[in-house]
């Protein structure tokens, strides 16, 4: 799931609830949460910081469906690592 942020947000607390019900539904084998990483066409959105990420993947987990998260560290990864 592409994670934004901003004037579209899919990262509330209903958002990520429908989302869980559709995951179980089609009974999804893994999920990979990411953000935006470089500047969007559209200037209103923003990226969501790792720490949502990861609670939403927790949440996913707790449904029982491995999920996986790829964001920079709260600390300030470099790029490319």
């Amino acid at each position: 799931m592409p994670a934004l942020c901003g004037k579209i947000d899919n990262t509330t607390d209903g958002v990520v609830r429908e989302w869980l019900d559709a995951l179980e539904s089609i009974r999804a084998a893994r999920v990979h949460l990411y953000t935006i990483d470089r500047a969007p066409a559209n200037e209103q959105l923003r990226p969501v910081a790792p720490r949502r990420l990861r609670e939403i993947a927790e949440r996913v987990r707790a449904i029982g469906i491995p999920a996986d998260v790829f964001a920079a560290s709260d600390r300030g990864a470099r790029k490319g690592r």
